[in-house]
């Protein structure tokens, strides 16, 4: 912490790298493999904050409960971990 403001590397995000989500596959699977590919690409490294689940919504067109849903998937296989207060970390 640096004058009350958490100073962490945020993953990276392009709104218009993003693809829309394939609806036959389900919407929270195909979320949850699309940050999976940017795990394990290399684009988002261990310890860099994740994009806000706003931003996730707003960059694929799906709810936040969808957003939601893949980050707990995510969180499950221990790829993300919540640090309450600070946000959502690749591990």
């Amino acid at each position: 912490r640096y004058n009350v403001t958490h100073n962490y590397p945020l993953a990276p995000i392009t709104p218009s790298s993003w693809p829309g989500v394939e609806v036959r596959r389900g919407m929270g699977e195909a979320l949850t493999a699309l940050i999976l590919d940017e795990i394990t690409s290399g684009r988002w490294n261990p310890g860099d904050k994740i994009p806000t689940c706003q931003t996730m919504a707003d960059a694929t067109g799906v709810s936040h409960k969808t957003v939601n849903l893949a980050i707990r998937e995510l969180q499950r296989q221990g790829r993300l971990l919540y640090r309450h207060g600070y946000g959502i970390f690749v591990t």
